[in-house]
């Protein structure tokens, strides 16, 4: 028997229980259905590095949770975890072997106004792309989750998508006048974190950030997402890593070995 669990909504003349149209079949329009009472409890959650979500933020969280009920694990990451309402979306991993539909990113903008960009994974590409991709370990340096996830690995260097990586960063070195406050801590952002991953540490936001600071002054990460930075000062030094970086890479798409 299919069992599809949805949430009484009030109404303005009768309350309803609305169902989402990717469901189970055995739910068509026109089948008639019976409604009880279930005896499931409040869904439990996990957070990781997340010390607080604000009330808006957990109900979006509650609406996707709820939503994806049958997957294996459903995991929100991204700026949406940052303190206050500066997100622009919502990145969402599924954990489990389904294909996303583009028609969930139709629904939730239609249902909560936001966009949610999902991202499916097994767990065998999820522990892969932790090992190898800086920018994928730094998202999901923080995140909540439907239930915990342990992820034990070791940073693997595949100098080919580091380049591709750092190639985004370039941009800050030949646009910067035309460039936000919030691209140019993105791109800053980014080179830091591939030299960092090339050091072998395991990264966080607030790493990388601190990293920032250290290299190119104490308000620096402030003064980026301004667009107050100076720019003939922060481009020498930015020159200057970017192209150590870039040799570091070379180095290792030359020899295959791993830097030092």
């Amino acid at each position: 028997m299919v069992k599809l669990i949805s949430k009484v909504s009030k109404g303005s003349r009768m309350d309803q229980v609305y169902l989402p149209k990717l469901r189970p079949p055995g739910f068509s329009v026109g089948d008639a259905v019976e409604i009880i009472p279930s005896k499931r409890k409040k869904s439990r959650f996990y957070t990781y590095r997340v010390s607080s979500l604000e009330t808006i933020k957990s109900l979006i969280k509650d609406e996707l949770f709820d939503y994806f009920e049958q997957i294996d694990n459903v995991l929100i990451t991204g700026s949406f975890l940052e303190q206050g309402f500066k997100f622009n979306d919502v990145d969402v991993v599924l954990v489990d072997n389904v294909k996303v539909d583009k028609n969930w990113e139709h629904y939730f903008q239609k249902k909560l106004g936001i966009n949610v960009h999902f991202t499916n994974l097994n767990r065998k590409s999820l522990r892969r792309g932790l090992k190898t991709d800086p920018l994928f370990q730094m998202m999901m340096s923080k995140y909540i989750a439907k239930k915990r996830e342990i992820f034990q690995f070791k940073n693997e260097f595949n100098y080919k998508l580091l380049d591709l990586h750092l190639l985004k960063s370039k941009t800050l070195l030949n646009s910067f006048n035309d460039l936000t406050g919030k691209e140019k801590y993105n791109l800053t952002r980014n080179m830091i974190a591939i030299q960092l991953f090339l050091k072998k540490e395991k990264l966080t936001g607030n790493l990388v950030d601190k990293e920032i600071e250290k290299l190119f002054g104490k308000g620096t990460v402030h003064k980026l997402k301004e667009n107050m930075i100076k720019k003939s000062v922060f481009l020498r030094k930015f020159k200057y890593r970017y192209e150590q970086t870039f040799e570091k890479i070379m180095t290792g798409l030359k020899n295959g070995t791993k830097p030092q």
